[in-house]
């Protein structure tokens, strides 16, 4: 992932997927989260194990007409 992360071009980008998520969370910069006006029962984690403590600070947020909100966050510090 690292190597991936140092070469030219656009970031990388990964759309669910807990597990994988959660064994990649240190070489995560940003987070996309999007929350829609409905509920679903238990949904599905975005780690799907514990992962460290990490703080991100909210970079962009906006809703579309049907409610849905997206949230971007960058890693802080």
């Amino acid at each position: 992932m690292r190597a991936l992360k140092a070469e030219e071009g656009k970031g990388i980008y990964l759309c669910g997927g807990g597990r994988l998520a959660a064994s990649l969370a240190p070489e995560i910069d940003e987070l996309v989260v999007k929350r829609s006006p409905i509920t679903i029962g238990a949904g599905i984690p975005m780690f799907a194990s514990p992962v460290p403590l990490q703080q991100w600070r909210l970079t962009d947020s906006h809703t579309i007409d049907i409610g849905v909100t997206f949230g971007t966050y960058r890693r802080a510090g």
